[in-house]
């Protein structure tokens, strides 16, 4: 038995996120490498990133700073000995979500 999922967005729709991604990647060829993904925001209904940052809130913040993100709007959340930072923001147009994770128990590192 085969089964289709309808979808109301195409390929086509990802181009705007896909060109946005192209474009901060050759801006900045000399940030850290982190995890990056194109998301649909429902909530938007508009394709966008999702950048994931595994290494650090130093290299969270490098990304931030390179984006034009606003430190204000960084939250932080935990859960037991998970903390992430999370910004949500645009850039060209383009949504943007930005997360940052990081051990709570290391000392080197804290969310300010």
């Amino acid at each position: 038995m085969t089964t289709s999922i309808e979808t109301s967005t195409t390929a086509s729709d990802q181009i705007g996120a896909a060109g946005t991604l192209l474009s901060i990647l050759s801006a900045h060829r000399d940030l850290p490498a982190v995890t990056i993904s194109l998301q649909n925001f429902r909530t938007e209904s508009l394709w966008g990133l999702r950048i994931d940052v595994h290494d650090g809130l130093t290299t969270f913040e490098r990304w931030r700073e390179a984006l034009g993100f606003d430190p204000t709007e960084v939250t932080h959340d935990q859960a037991g000995s998970l903390g992430w930072l999370k910004v949500h923001a645009a850039f060209a147009g383009v949504p943007v979500e930005m997360y940052g994770y990081y051990d709570v128990l290391d000392n080197d590192e804290q969310a300010a």
